[in-house]
């Protein structure tokens, strides 16, 4: 799934233009959208002792061609900044305020500390600052992780520059002592939890080779589910999958998802990886991902192990055995009670296993309203950023 086009929709860039103009250095227009995320970002600069407030500024919307979401012109008097409204206009979710927080201050990141790019990451993976962009390092995108508890190093990062890398970068988890039943164990030896279908022009899904195969036909980015009795992903769990994509683009997402699949409350976490080894982690109903990231413990052509754990407010992301990464859930919803996969259109999927494990604190189980009516569900689709200058 062009990722880019399973939950993000497609490719969008932000130009950062140097232009000259001459005007009143101390005007000062900004539309009332963005006046709240300009006077925090004004305020976040005193706490690290940048006063701005003799400076003038112009922001405001624009339609924007080829893509580009925003615009500074860092050498005009005063500065101007102007949005892209249609980009702007689709931000929604409830990553919404940080998605557009992040999109203000990179751009008044450039006009005022006069920052410029930087693409150095920390030593999880994250981005150093959200001051990434132009051409990038190994095909990722530019979304930053720009919420929970990673905020406060990305504000104080922009203002200080500071190279001190935030504890949440080192971090490793110890869950030696935990203690996990088995909720489902799905392999080629349980058909009856897998999609099997009469080959059509859509969908499928058989056994083959002591593997399940699903084979997408569509056009579409789909999300496949298990057939169980769901355990409610409020409580804690575990979930692996060891598997492998086929597809002709290199570029395109599988991975493992969980969450509502209802049409009216529809909400999937995701943790998706491609053959050029980069990583997407997000939530359906969010804009974009909330990260990009790249693992060269990834294989290209064999059988990989993915799995998350949920535990408390936090997600836990391993690749192949080795834990790689942490995410929390305080701002961002997470309900339901499907397991599954997503993939991309005209790709085919070899799993040889799934298996869920719930902790001796939770185990709750939710049953779906009926397992015979699950069936491939087409991704929303979103559109990320990207950055260049």
């Amino acid at each position: 799934m062009k990722h880019l086009t399973y939950y993000i929709i497609g490719f969008l860039s932000l130009f950062f233009v140097v232009s000259c103009s001459s005007t009143d250095p101390k005007a000062y227009n900004v539309d009332s959208e963005f006046e709240p995320y300009v006077q925090k970002f004004l305020q976040d600069a005193k706490t690290y002792g940048q006063n701005y407030d003799s400076l003038g500024l112009i922001m405001r919307f624009a339609n924007l061609s080829d893509n580009v979401a925003g615009l500074c012109y860092v050498n005009r008097q005063p500065i101007t900044i102007e949005i892209d409204r249609t980009y702007w206009n689709s931000i929604s979710g409830p990553n919404e305020t940080n998605i557009k927080e992040d999109l203000i201050f990179h751009e008044m990141g450039h006009g005022f500390p006069k920052r410029s790019h930087i693409n150095n990451s920390l030593k999880n993976g994250d981005w150093k600052s959200i001051m990434c962009g132009d051409e990038l390092p190994n095909g990722r995108e530019p979304n930053i992780n720009y919420r929970g508890f990673r905020k406060d190093y990305y504000i104080k990062e922009l203002f200080t520059q500071t190279n001190e890398e935030p504890s949440w970068s080192n971090y490793v988890p110890d869950f030696s002592g935990i203690q996990e039943n088995d909720i489902l164990y799905s392999d080629a030896q349980t058909p009856n939890h897998w999609f099997i279908t009469i080959p059509n022009e859509e969908y499928s899904g058989r056994i083959e080779n002591n593997q399940y195969v699903f084979e997408n036909k569509t056009e579409t980015d789909v999300f496949l589910p298990i057939k169980f009795n769901g355990l409610d992903i409020r409580n804690d769990f575990y979930y692996e999958v060891s598997a492998r994509l086929q597809t002709e683009n290199n570029n395109e997402y599988f991975g493992i998802s969980m969450g509502d699949t209802t049409k009216s409350a529809w909400s999937i976490h995701y943790y998706s990886f491609n053959k050029t080894k980069n990583i997407l982690i997000g939530e359906s109903s969010c804009r974009q991902s909330f990260v990009s990231l790249y693992n060269e413990g990834l294989s290209e052509t064999e059988d990989n192990i993915i799995a998350l754990r949920k535990k408390a407010d936090t997600l836990y992301y391993y690749q192949n055995g080795n834990f790689y990464y942490h995410n929390d859930l305080v701002d961002i919803p997470i309900h339901g009670n499907c397991f599954g996969f997503t993939m991309p259109a005209k790709s085919t999927v070899y799993i040889n296993y799934a298996k869920i494990k719930s902790s001796s604190e939770s185990g709750m189980k939710m049953a779906f309203e009926s397992t015979d009516k699950i069936r491939p569900i087409p991704i929303p689709t979103y559109r990320t950023s990207k950055y260049k200058q």
